[in-house]
């Protein structure tokens, strides 16, 4: 699977802007896809309502838990590159699964 895959199937669904896609700690699968969601102008979306919007992709591609941000907060590097594991920590921070895993 790759991430970019992910992030143009994400991106496609309604209200979606922009999605990055990063892997999170898994006991069972060793990872599972975690996102950070920027809205499209106008889309008041929480996390579950995006993770019902995904339920028709596949299980692999299918994030466990999303983050929605604005799009000043994407964290990016000098070269304008986005910092995916910043946005993984904000994830992993906000929602600690039990046991550390999800």
């Amino acid at each position: 699977m790759s991430p970019a895959e992910v992030e143009a199937r994400l991106g496609r669904l309604e209200g979606v802007g922009a999605a990055y896609v990063f892997g999170l700690p898994s006991r069972e699968r060793g990872e599972v896809v975690g996102a950070a969601i920027v809205l499209r102008p106008g889309h008041d979306l929480d996390e579950a309502d995006l993770l019902a919007r995904c339920a028709n992709l596949p299980p692999y591609q299918r994030p466990v838990a999303v983050l929605v941000v604005d799009a000043a907060e994407v964290p990016m590097t000098g070269t304008g590159k986005v910092q995916k594991r910043l946005l993984r920590e904000r994830l992993l921070a906000r929602r600690a699964p039990p046991r550390g895993t999800y």
